[in-house]
């Protein structure tokens, strides 16, 4: 499986072992948007013009396919990497689809989110706690910190209210079961990224 970290400092991991590097800052924003809105189909175009705005046409066409064959070689160093799964050209569109061989810290911090504050009224059983407390400490920074793009921006924001909202549910909880300890450190641990929030 590989684990894709997009929050504080970005990188993806395979059985411990570092890999990111080989994409180059212009490719690892384009993995990092693909990431981000997975199983939508994306312009070819558009994706030349967001990430080598400075380029030419047959330049640009040129960067963007080294970048989704860079992507794509390191997709497959997963053991679990089936061919013609995970990142697709179908037409002049590109898709990265989300498969169960790819851990994205972003898509557990929704999927956590929308469960935590669907049902925030009841008290979840503390086997589902744990699973939830594991995603918020993935938590590590900003969404791909270090990049001011707009739509990284928007998508910072939005992600970092998921998670100080779904955190303080947890603490909630976690004090309501009478797991103080657990509370005290999951607040502490939002604070480090949200000092101001009184509450």
């Amino acid at each position: 499986m590989l684990s894709v970290s997009l929050f504080g400092a970005s990188r993806v991991t395979s059985s411990s072992e570092q890999i990111w590097s080989d994409l180059g800052p212009a490719g690892r924003r384009l993995a990092g948007f693909l990431f981000t809105f997975p199983d939508r189909p994306h312009r070819r175009e558009r994706l030349i013009d967001l990430f080598w705005p400075e380029l030419d046409t047959e330049r640009g066409r040129r960067a963007m396919n080294s970048a989704v064959w860079r992507l794509r070689k390191l997709l497959a160093s997963s053991p679990e990497h089936q061919d013609g799964h995970g990142l697709r050209t179908v037409g002049p569109e590109t898709i990265l689809e989300k498969t169960p061989w790819l851990d994205v810290d972003t898509w557990a911090l929704l999927q956590a989110a929308r469960s935590t504050l669907s049902g925030s009224g009841a008290q979840p059983e503390p086997s589902r706690m744990k699973e939830v407390l594991a995603v918020l400490y993935r938590y590590e920074g900003p969404f791909l910190d270090g990049e001011d793009a707009d739509w990284i921006l928007e998508e910072r924001e939005r992600l970092h209210s998921l998670f100080i909202q779904s955190a303080m549910i947890m603490v909630r909880h976690l004090g309501l079961c009478g797991y103080f300890h657990d509370a005290i450190q999951l607040a502490r641990h939002s604070l480090r990224f949200d000092p101001y929030r009184e509450e």
